[in-house]
């Protein structure tokens, strides 16, 4: 995923789905995500750790061509684990880090979790009926919410697949 602060985070999913019909499937499935240094909101974060449990929803527009285009919903709880670095006052005994005029502590444990959300579509190549690699793209959000000061990932993301 590309964040709106201009980072990338890299991971991988694993879902597990059953179809209801031949272009409708639920699915449950996990996700690990990481990114060794993080800006947001004035914080200096490091060592992100995202690990999404997420319920997923897949609509198929065709199912007997070999290239099937397709929409996804998904929702979640995520839990969050990082290192954050917070400002300290200059000439502070404290002080660990500078960036600019900006002076940094020592970093401290998050542990939290929050909303996960993501929309997006893509594209299944159906190579035969138990082997099709996909390209998918959307957005996503790791940590939801109305409040501006919370650390929320979200961006847009880039997913390279395969379906069995």
């Amino acid at each position: 995923m590309r964040s709106t602060h201009v980072d990338h985070f890299i991971g991988f999913k694993v879902m597990a789905g059953y179809n209801f019909t031949p272009k409708f499937s639920l699915g449950l499935g996990v996700e690990d995500v990481y990114d060794p240094h993080h800006d947001d909101n004035c914080l200096m974060l490091s060592e992100i750790r995202f690990i999404p449990i997420i319920i997923n929803a897949r609509y198929l527009f065709s199912k007997n061509r070999f290239i099937v285009p397709f929409v996804e919903l998904s929702t979640g709880i995520t839990f969050l684990k990082y290192y954050e670095k917070t400002k300290v006052p200059a000439g502070s005994p404290d002080i660990t880090e500078t960036e600019g005029k900006d002076y940094f502590g020592l970093p401290f444990l998050v542990q939290d979790k929050g909303l996960y959300t993501y929309f997006g579509s893509g594209v299944y190549f159906k190579v035969s009926k138990h082997f099709m690699p996909y390209l998918g793209f959307g957005f996503k959000g790791y940590n939801m919410t109305s409040n501006n000061l919370t650390i929320n990932p979200h961006g847009i993301n880039f997913e390279i697949g395969c379906k069995f």
